[in-house]
């Protein structure tokens, strides 16, 4: 189960600021087993995992709309 997290507040005259966190638990996919890992050995993941393999990820965003 993967969580987000993200907290807004927007200003007056269209400015809007936001924080966030993807994959807040930092969650990773299954390794991919070793004889399936290539001759270098550098792939830790599969390239097929319905969510990325780099963990945790921070934002940060501020936005105007006119």
């Amino acid at each position: 189960v993967l969580l987000d997290l993200e907290g807004r507040y927007t200003f007056p005259f269209g400015v809007t600021a936001a924080l966030g966190v993807n994959n807040l638990t930092d969650e990773y996919p299954d390794a991919t087993p070793t004889a399936l890992n290539g001759a270098t050995g550098s792939v830790g993941f599969s390239s097929y995992s319905p969510y990325g393999f780099n963990g945790r990820f921070f934002y940060g965003r501020l936005s105007y709309s006119f």
